[in-house]
């Protein structure tokens, strides 16, 4: 049962992770939507509910940085939600993701 508010767009970009210990991941967006995303890492060893800072870094997504919990986890990587809403970056996420399914 699929469970999200908004479709997914398949995005490919560079993010960074950091947990609230400082330890610093690195992964690659598979996909995204204004209120989270998965991430391809080897650091699918994060905790279900962890929180990490994300930043985005890439041509495709805004530069930005905002806090998520991990809410699923697999060997591949890591399923975010955003755990604050800026609107600002919200709303360049949805035009992002509109761009990539239109």
């Amino acid at each position: 049962m699929e469970h999200r508010w908004n479709a997914r767009s398949p995005i490919s970009a560079r993010v960074e992770l950091r947990t609230p210990g400082g330890r610093c991941l690195s992964g690659r967006t598979r996909n995204v939507s204004p209120y989270g995303m998965y991430v391809e890492t080897e650091a699918a060893s994060l905790q279900l509910q962890a929180f990490v800072t994300v930043t985005l870094r890439g041509a495709r997504l805004p530069s930005a940085t905002l806090p998520a919990l991990v809410v699923h986890r697999d060997r591949g990587g890591l399923g975010l939600m955003f755990a604050d809403y800026d609107r600002d970056v919200m709303e360049s996420l949805e035009t992002v993701c509109a761009c990539a399914t239109g």
